[in-house]
C-alpha cells in the first residue's frame, strides 16, 4: 500500500517545487511506492517531510506535537545556515538532531534539483564579517589563536 500525497491538482501544478508536510503517526509512508518497500516515488521537484516513519506514531507532549514544535524551532531561526537560509534539508537535520535519543524518527524524501530557501532570517553572521575568514585563516589548516580573555573563568575547584 502506498499513501499517494501528490493530487491530480499538485502534479499540474506549475510551481517547480512542492514541500509536503506532514505531521501525524505513520506519515513516513507518504510517497512510498506500493511495489517496493524502502522506495519512494515522488514526481520532480517535491519533498516530503513527515514526524515518523510508517511504522511510528508521533508523539506529543504538553498538548503539542513533538515534531510541530521542532518544525517552528527550525523555521523560527534554529536551522538556518550561516546566510541565514533555511531549506528544508536543514529543517530535517535540526529536527532529526534534536531528536536524539527518541524513538520517533522523521523521514525526508526528495526529488529536486537544488534546495530552496524556505525562509530568509538574519544569519548568525553578517555576510561582511563571513567575507573576512579569509583573512583569519589564509591557508588550509592555518590556526588562528584565541584571546584568553574571552574565556571564562576556571575556579581552582
Amino acid at each position: 500500500m502506498t499513501l499517494s500525497v501528490e493530487t491530480n491538482l499538485d502534479k499540474q501544478s506549475k510551481v517547480k517545487n512542492r514541500i509536503i508536510i506532514l505531521d501525524s503517526s505513520h506519515s513516513g509512508i507518504a510517497g512510498g511506492s506500493a511495489l517496493q518497500q524502502q522506495v519512494a516515488e515522488i514526481n520532480d521537484g517535491v519533498t516530503i517531510l513527515t514526524a515518523s516513519t510508517a511504522e511510528q506514531y508521533a508523539t506529543e507532549g504538553n498538548n503539542a506535537g513533538v515534531f510541530t514544535s521542532l518544525l517552528v524551532d527550525a523555521l523560527g531561526g534554529a536551522a538556518a545556515n550561516l546566510v541565514g537560509d533555511i531549506t528544508p534539508g536543514s529543517v530535517y537535520a535540526h529536527v532529526d538532531q534534536s531528536l536524539g535519543p527518541w524513538a520517533q524518527r522523521p523521514v525526508f524524501k526528495t526529488n529536486v534539483k537544488h534546495f530552496v530557501s524556505l525562509r530568509k532570517v538574519r544569519p548568525p553572521l553578517e555576510l561582511v564579517e563571513l567575507r573576512r575568514i579569509s583573512e583569519f585563516f589564509p591557508e588550509p589548516g592555518s590556526q588562528f589563536r584565541l584571546d584568553p580573555t574571552y574565556e571564562p573563568e576556571r575556579h581552582e575547584s
